[in-house]
Order: C-alpha cells, then structure tokens, then sequence
C-alpha cells in the first residue's frame, strides 16, 4: 500500500521537479499582471442615452431599431446624411433606457481608437480603453448596451476587421492582456450607419464585415414624409415650402448625375426655416428674407464656386427670386 502510494506521488526528484513546474507556472501569471498596464475606470453615468431634439418618426423605424436590440442582431442602416439615422438610434435608446456608446468613425480612426492605447499619467503607464472594451463594460455593468458606429464605411479596411470578434458569435475581444466578453444574458448589439457608395470619401465595407450585418438601406424622404417632420410655423407653403422641398429632391437627382458632392437634407431644412424665420423678425434683412435664408443655409452648404453656381440657378427658378 505504501509503496503504491509512493509509486502514484512520485520520487523525491519528480516531487522537486513538481514544485518547479509549479513555481514557473506561479512567476508566468505574475509577469502577466506585470505586463496589465492599470485601466482607467470608466464612468458609466455617461452612457444615458440623451434626447438632442424631438424624433417625428417618419415610419416604423423606431420598432425595427428595438427589435433588433432586444435580440441582439448587428444592425447596419444605409441612408444619405441628415435623414434622421442617428436620431432615431438615440430616440430608440431613450424610449427603452438602454445605455448608449457612440463612436463616429472617419478615415484617421485609429487601433488605439477602437481597442485602447497606453497612456501616459504623471509619469505613470495607464491604459485607456478603447470603443469596443468599453461597449462590452458598460453592456455588462447594466445588462444591455447598444454600439452605435457612425459612418462605418469612414473605416480603412485593415480597421473594420478589428470589428469581427464582437459583432458575430465570438462577442469577445482580448486588450490590454485581458479577456473582454460579453456575460451570459446580456442585451447588447452593434448599429452601424453608412452614407450611400457615391459619397466622396467612403470605403466599401469587408465583405466579411458585411455579411456580419443584418440592415435596412433608407431611402431619401419623399417630400410629403420631409414636410411631416418639419415645423413650418411662419413659412409660406406656396412660396417657400413647396419650391424648396423641390429644390432639396432636385440636389439628390443632381448628386446622382455628379452634378453636385452635396445634397440637401432634412436637416438643411429645418436650418432653413430657422434660419427664414429669424430674419422674418429682422427689420433691416425682412423684405429680403427668403433671399438671405437661401444663401445662408442651402449655397453655403457648396464649397466649390461652380456647384454653389449651379445651385444658385436652380434655387432662382425655384423660389422665382434673385439670390
């Protein structure tokens, strides 16, 4: 019995080697802390989503937005700027309290930007997580969380791939010597906008990132559908509303043409109206208001002389005024 024991235990020597391993085993996970670098504490309280406007639902966009959260699914919407798109992932957030993590991507966006990078903290190293780690905190702090990526085509294709292991079933990332991986139960998905291929400036996104998605491509607002969404207290229908939601379907023909870079959004036309009732209000600028609120808030919005003059022409015969 005894010497069976000693048979299963082992000799002095193997014990001495036992203990080795063990030490080794012991020093490894010491050098994997070391290699930790001290990450700084996220403050979730940020992350309630904040209403920054009243959202006029133009369909069922709002019930699609909270479908996909409550399930999960990455969730891309494809549509031209200032339609409503970031909007609505906020006004959806907002209605069911769930906490929000907005990033806005563009061609710089950076590794550091999308994991984390180390930092420099009177004289110490700390480490500052990026978009992805952090989204997975907070989604774990509170249960759910939404992603909110703006403008995901902005991405060099080298840095959308970094988006793969949290958006399908993998859910997990590994930064800063620590595994980030979302807990059993929790609600949390990614909602990424894009603006349409034509746009200058955009990159056509991983296939295998795509096919990670699920989406909805949002078509521009029929003037009747812009008009719902508009206050138009103190604006003219037939001399101002009308010529120029025309004028704002006629700059997306002329995008499409290349024409223009530019085309007028919903959001151009609520500056619009603001921008028209204020000088309403103006005694030196009101017989000329609907001149200024033209050149203020639509040929603006041209940055080259021959588009602005191409505008200029088309918003004359429009409006039938001289700008």
């Amino acid at each position: 019995m005894c010497y069976r024991k000693r048979q299963e235990i082992g000799s002095g020597d193997e014990l001495l080697d036992m203990k080795a391993v063990t030490k080794k085993k012991e020093l490894e996970s010491s050098i994997v802390l070391e290699d930790q670098i001290p990450t700084i504490p996220i403050k979730y309280d940020l992350y309630t989503p904040k209403r920054f406007g009243k959202y006029i639902a133009m369909g069922n966009e709002l019930d699609l937005l909270k479908c996909v959260m409550k399930a999960g699914l990455p969730f891309l919407m494809e549509g031209e700027k200032g339609i409503g798109k970031t909007m609505a992932v906020v006004e959806a957030c907002a209605e069911d309290d769930v906490p929000l993590v907005s990033f806005s991507c563009s061609t710089g966006t950076t590794m550091g930007d999308i994991i984390g990078r180390e930092h420099l903290h009177n004289g110490n190293s700390v480490f500052k997580l990026g978009v992805l780690p952090t989204a997975i905190r907070v989604a774990n702090h509170f249960g759910k969380a939404v992603l909110y990526l703006d403008e995901l085509n902005a991405l060099d294709p080298e840095i959308q791939k970094m988006l793969n292991p949290v958006i399908d079933d993998r859910r997990s990332l590994i930064v800063n010597n620590e595994l980030f991986e979302l807990d059993e139960g929790v609600e949390f998905t990614i909602i990424a906008t894009q603006n349409p291929s034509y746009y200058a400036g955009v990159n056509p996104l991983n296939e295998d990132l795509r096919s990670r998605f699920v989406g909805k491509v949002i078509e521009y607002p029929t003037t009747r559908q812009i008009s719902s969404v508009i206050d138009w207290t103190d604006i003219p229908k037939r001399e101002v509303q009308a010529p120029l939601l025309s004028l704002a379907v006629d700059t997306l023909s002329m995008k499409k043409d290349d024409k223009v870079d530019y085309v007028i959004s919903v959001r151009d036309i609520a500056l619009f109206t603001k921008c028209y009732r204020a000088f309403l209000k103006n005694k030196a600028l009101k017989s000329n208001a609907l001149e200024y609120a033209i050149e203020s808030a639509i040929l603006i919005k041209y940055a080259d002389a021959e588009e602005r003059e191409v505008i200029r022409a088309r918003a004359q015969d429009t409006f039938g005024v001289n700008v």
